[in-house]
C-alpha cells in the first residue's frame, strides 16, 4: 500500500504543480522504457485479462507473467511492454491504486526492465511476444483465405 500512496503523491504533485509528461514531470526519468510492473494481481487473471485491462492505455508488444514452476499459477505480479513509453504514463496514472478482482493493484514504471534467467531446477519465464503472434496469424489468415479463395475458383470452374 505504501508504494501505490508514493505514486499516487508523485502524481498529484505533478497536476499540483501543473507538470506534464516531458516538461518536469515525474515520469520523465522513465521516457526511455516502455515497461510497467503490476503487482498485487488475482492469482485467477490470465494475460488475456490483463491485455484486456491494459491495452486501453494503449499497444501492449510483450507481457511477461511469471508463474510458480511447480502449481503454474501466476505470482500475482507481470510486467507489460507498450509500444510507446507514453501509454506508460497513462497507465501508471489510471490504474496504480485500483481495485480489480476487489484487489489493489501497484502500477509503476520500470526503467530498466531485463528478464532473470530461470534457475536450473526452475521453468523457464514465458514471455508473451505479441507482435511476432500477430504477424503469425495474419500470415496464417492470409494463406487460409488465398486457399479458400483459389478452391471456390476451382469449384466455379468445375461447374461450368
Amino acid at each position: 500500500m505504501q508504494k501505490i500512496n508514493r505514486i499516487k503523491e508523485l502524481s498529484e504533485d505533478d497536476l499540483r504543480h501543473g507538470l506534464q509528461y516531458g516538461k518536469g514531470s515525474w515520469h520523465d526519468t522513465y521516457r526511455h522504457s516502455a515497461w510497467i510492473h503490476v503487482g498485487g494481481l488475482d492469482y485467477g487473471l490470465s494475460e488475456g485479462d490483463l491485455l484486456q485491462v491494459f491495452s486501453q492505455y494503449g499497444e501492449i508488444t510483450e507481457i511477461n507473467y511469471p508463474r510458480d514452476s511447480e502449481t503454474g499459477k501466476p505470482k500475482g505480479f507481470c510486467f507489460l511492454k507498450y509500444e510507446d513509453a507514453r501509454s506508460c504514463v497513462l497507465s501508471v496514472d489510471n490504474m496504480n491504486g485500483i481495485s480489480l478482482l476487489n484487489r489493489p493493484i501497484s502500477v509503476d514504471h520500470v526503467s530498466d526492465y531485463r528478464r532473470l534467467e530461470p534457475k536450473e531446477e526452475d521453468e523457464p519465464q514465458q514471455s508473451l511476444n505479441l507482435r511476432e503472434l500477430s504477424h503469425s496469424s495474419k500470415d496464417s489468415e492470409k494463406k487460409h483465405h488465398s486457399s479458400r479463395s483459389s478452391s471456390r475458383h476451382r469449384h466455379h470452374r468445375d461447374k461450368r
